[in-house]
């Protein structure tokens, strides 16, 4: 199903959010490596926001 320009709006924002804390938190640790996390925060966003089933209240569902 594809995403709307809305959707696909608020998930690029939320992308350049989650790759700002990846540097934020890569810098403060004083090392790693942030070449493969900013290589795949769009597609990991866009699967974690809008395809995957979860429900945050019990982690350990199984579906």
């Amino acid at each position: 199903m594809p995403l709307s320009k809305q959707e696909w709006l608020a998930l690029e924002k939320k992308a350049h959010e989650l790759r700002r804390l990846c540097l934020d938190t890569t810098y403060w640790a004083g090392s790693g490596h942030i070449g493969g996390g900013m290589s795949v925060m769009d597609m990991l966003t866009v699967l974690y926001h809008k395809y995957m089933r979860l429900d945050v209240k019990n982690p350990k569902w199984e579906d």
